[in-house]
């Protein structure tokens, strides 16, 4: 042992602080960590997939054939280590009678002109028809152009069949296009 007088006589308890304060540091991120992992397990699969789940098919199998109607999905994607979610609405509609996905249709409400809303016109005694808020770009009821700026006609988006919550349900591939161009491009 060393005496009072010692030069190293001050080492030993800062020597002990530094590994109690790397101790609780080390700690802090173990805790940090976990909480991280058990919060990112418990998000919804909506969030997770790339191909979203849009209605159980059962629901689906009960709307008119032919009518369209706003749906919403959860969109998500990873900016650096932060996970950023979107809201996101699109046209659907049950196109014929039957249980496959191409019984089914869904738009993106995305304008192709400029990346605005597209909002759903239900006439009393005329069909559906799809117009754009911002520029008066104008869509018939399966999306193409009518009139108006828009470049190309409304992005149509995939469906499929799949498994969700021990169900089937309608899923929808969501992705965003790049507006303003007539060649439909996916964004990168």
């Amino acid at each position: 042992m060393t005496s009072p007088d010692h030069p190293l006589s001050l080492a030993q308890p800062e020597r002990r602080e530094f590994v109690r304060v790397a101790m609780m540091l080390g700690l802090g991120c173990v805790g940090i960590g976990a909480g991280v992992y058990t919060i990112a397990s418990r998000l919804p699969a909506s969030v997770q997939a790339g191909v979203l789940p849009l209605l159980p098919l059962e629901e689906a199998l009960k709307r008119k054939v032919g009518s369209w109607v706003n749906l919403a999905v959860t969109v998500a994607r990873r900016d650096g280590y932060k996970l950023v979610t979107r809201e996101q609405h699109l046209y659907f509609k049950r196109a014929k009678e039957g249980q496959t996905e191409d019984c089914f249709a869904a738009l993106s409400s995305i304008c192709p002109h400029a990346g605005c809303g597209v909002d759903l016109l239900h006439g009393k005694d005329e069909p559906d028809r799809f117009r754009c808020a911002c520029h008066n770009a104008k869509f018939t009821g399966e999306g193409a152009v009518e009139s108006g700026p828009a470049p190309r006609a409304m992005d149509g988006l995939k469906l499929s069949v799949g498994d969700h919550e021990g169900k089937r349900w309608l899923m929808v591939e969501w992705k965003d296009f790049l507006p303003g161009s007539a060649e439909k491009k996916e964004r990168g």
